[in-house]
């Protein structure tokens, strides 16, 4: 595994570095302007790839967040009682931890915390 991610993390960082600089770096030449901020490129398409550019967009976030932020508390959890705990239960148990903390109210002052 050491020798899988040795190799293909680098070359997948470079590819998508790349990606990024080139769309950048076109925007400039097709809109005047060095656009960073994908919702604000999407904002310059159609209707119909506006839908699929954000269902794109919310579907990636989910993915990464679910795998960065519930997979691991579920399975420590998870790991707390083995037997009657499966790792749907310690990721609904996750799910319910993070609706208690109320992100919501911490991000809309950041004084609060």
């Amino acid at each position: 595994q050491i020798v899988a991610q040795s190799l293909s993390l680098p070359i997948t960082m470079t590819v998508f570095s790349f990606i990024g600089i080139a769309v950048t770096s076109a925007t400039v030449v097709i809109f005047g302007q060095a656009i960073w901020d994908p919702v604000q490129l999407l904002a310059k398409f159609p209707p119909f790839v506006i839908l699929l550019g954000t269902i794109v967009i919310v579907i990636s976030s989910l993915t990464i967040n679910v795998g960065a932020n519930v997979v691991a508390p579920a399975r420590a959890i998870e790991n707390l009682y083995p037997k009657r705990i499966t790792f749907g239960i310690g990721a609904i148990i996750t799910g319910l931890f993070a609706i208690l903390l109320q992100p919501w109210y911490i991000m809309s002052n950041f004084g609060n915390y």
